[in-house]
C-alpha cells in the first residue's frame, strides 16, 4: 500500500522570495530617478526658453533701435537740407539788399534834384545810379528763377526723404535677425511714419489751388475770411515733419548771410561775436519783411511799400531808364512756385497734443 504525503507550504524559492527584503529601496530609487530626469529636462527647457526669450527681447530692441537710428538720420538729413536751402536763398537776400539799397539811393538822388545847389551834383550821378539799378535788376531777373527752382526741388526732395526713410528703417529692422542665429528667425518694425499724409510738391500745388477754389466767409465790414485749405492732422509727410513758412526760411537765409559775412570778416578783419550779432540782426530784419528780400516781389510794390503807397510821378518822368525798370518789373517772377518751404517738426506731435 502506497501513501502520498502532501504539503501546503510554498516551494522553497517562493519562500525565499517572500522572505527576501533586499532591494526594497530600488522601487523608490527608480521613481525618484524618473522625477529627477523630469526635473532636469524641465530645468533644461526652462533655461532654453529663458535664453530664447532674452534673445528675442534683445532682437526686438535691436530692431527698434536700428529703425529709430534711420529715422533720426532722416531728421538730420532734413536739417542739413534746410541749411542748404537757407544758403541758396541767402544769395537772393544779398542781391535784394543791394537792389533795394540802390533803389533808395536813386529815390533820394531824385529828391535832391529839387534842392538848390545840390541838384547839379545829384543830376550828375543819377545816370550812374540808374545804370546800376538796371544792372542789378537784370542780375536778379537771371538768378532768381534758378534760386526759386532750386528751393522747389529741395522742398520736394525733403518730402521724398521724409517718406522714404521710415521704409529704409523697416528694411534695416528686418536685417537684425541675422545677428541672433536660430533663436530669432525674423524681425521687423512698424511705424506710423510709414504711412505718408502728403506727397512732395503736388500737395503744395493742390493746397494753392484749393485756396483759390474754396469759398470765403463774409465778415462784418465787408471783409472776408478765407476757408482753410489745410487740415492740420494731414500735414505730416512720412517722418513727423511738415512744411514751415517761407518767412522762417527767409529769416534763416538772413542769418546764413550774416554767418557768411562773419566768415569773410574772420579772414580780413575782426569777426567773432560782432559777426554773429550782425547775422542775428540781418536775420530778424529780413525775416520781418520777406516780401521785400525773399519773395522776388515786383520792385514797384517794394517802392510802394517804402514810400507809403505811391510812386511819385516825378520819378517816372525824370528818366526813361528808370521808367523801363518799373515797366518791366512785372516780368520778375516770384509767385509761381508753391513749394519753397523748409521742413519743421510736425505740429501734431508736440508735447500735450492729442496725436
Amino acid at each position: 500500500m502506497t501513501t502520498l504525503a502532501t504539503s501546503t507550504s510554498p516551494p522553497r524559492f517562493l519562500a525565499r522570495l517572500l522572505a527576501d527584503e533586499e532591494g526594497a529601496v530600488m522601487v523608490i530609487g527608480m521613481f525618484m530617478a524618473a522625477v529627477v530626469v523630469g526635473c532636469i529636462w524641465y530645468t533644461w527647457g526652462l533655461g532654453e526658453a529663458m535664453i530664447y526669450r532674452q534673445q528675442m527681447r534683445a532682437a526686438v530692441d535691436a530692431a527698434a533701435f536700428d529703425s529709430s537710428v534711420v529715422h533720426a538720420l532722416g531728421m538730420n538729413i532734413l536739417s542739413m537740407m534746410n541749411i542748404v536751402m537757407a544758403a541758396i536763398l541767402s544769395i537772393l537776400v544779398l542781391l535784394m539788399i543791394i537792389f533795394v539799397g540802390a533803389l533808395l539811393a536813386t529815390v533820394i538822388d531824385i529828391g535832391l534834384l529839387f534842392v538848390p545847389f545840390v541838384d547839379i551834383a545829384a543830376a550828375a550821378i543819377l545816370p550812374e545810379l540808374l545804370d546800376f539799378d538796371e544792372a542789378m535788376f537784370d542780375i536778379i531777373e537771371d538768378v532768381q528763377p534758378w534760386i526759386f527752382n532750386s528751393l522747389t526741388v529741395m522742398n520736394a526732395s525733403e518730402g521724398a526723404v521724409a517718406i522714404m526713410m521710415p521704409w529704409v528703417g523697416f528694411v534695416a529692422s528686418r536685417a537684425t535677425a541675422d545677428s541672433y542665429g536660430g533663436a530669432v528667425t525674423s524681425t521687423s518694425s512698424f511705424s506710423p511714419s510709414m504711412i505718408p499724409m502728403r506727397a512732395p510738391y503736388f500737395s503744395n500745388v493742390l493746397d494753392s489751388k484749393l485756396k483759390d477754389v474754396l469759398p470765403s466767409i463774409p465778415l462784418p465790414g465787408g471783409a472776408k475770411l478765407q476757408t482753410a485749405a489745410k487740415v492740420p492732422l494731414l500735414q505730416r509727410y512720412g517722418l513727423p515733419v511738415q512744411d514751415d513758412t517761407y518767412g522762417i526760411l527767409c529769416m534763416h537765409a538772413g542769418m546764413e548771410l550774416g554767418d557768411e559775412i562773419g566768415t569773410v570778416l574772420g579772414f580780413v578783419g575782426p569777426g567773432g561775436g560782432v559777426a554773429q550779432k550782425l547775422g542775428q540782426v540781418i536775420g530778424e530784419v529780413v525775416g520781418a519783411v520777406p516780401w521785400m528780400f525773399c519773395s522776388g516781389l515786383d520792385p514797384t510794390e517794394i517802392l510802394n511799400n517804402l514810400l507809403g503807397g505811391g510812386i511819385s510821378g516825378v520819378v517816372m518822368s525824370k528818366s526813361k531808364a528808370f521808367e523801363g525798370i518799373l515797366k518791366n518789373a512785372k516780368d520778375l517772377s516770384g509767385k509761381a512756385h508753391p513749394s519753397m518751404f523748409p521742413m519743421k517738426p510736425f505740429d501734431e506731435t508736440q508735447n500735450g497734443n492729442d496725436f
